[in-house]
């Protein structure tokens, strides 16, 4: 079996790891927001950006830490102890 095969049975997330710097602790909220279940359109509003641009800033942060989904963001989140603040 191939190792990111394994490592995607194992953790969920593929071989994937962050490929910058730790998110901001403004990102940060946001992932913590999202794992609340706020919608998009209800963070968006309350960090004063168009839903479309949100959308725009949650896609780029995914892919600042290696993940597809807001799901694997959340995920990483919490598997990295970015909420234990």
């Amino acid at each position: 079996m191939p190792a990111d095969v394994a490592d995607l049975l194992v953790t969920g997330r593929g071989g994937r790891t962050p490929r910058g710097p730790a998110p901001s602790a403004e990102q940060i909220a946001w992932l913590r927001q999202l794992s609340d279940g706020w919608t998009v359109a209800r963070l968006a509003l309350e960090a004063g950006y168009s839903e479309r641009a949100m959308y725009r800033l949650l896609r780029a942060l995914y892919q600042k830490i290696g993940v597809s989904t807001r799901l694997e963001a959340v995920m990483l989140a919490y598997d990295k102890g970015w909420f234990e603040n």
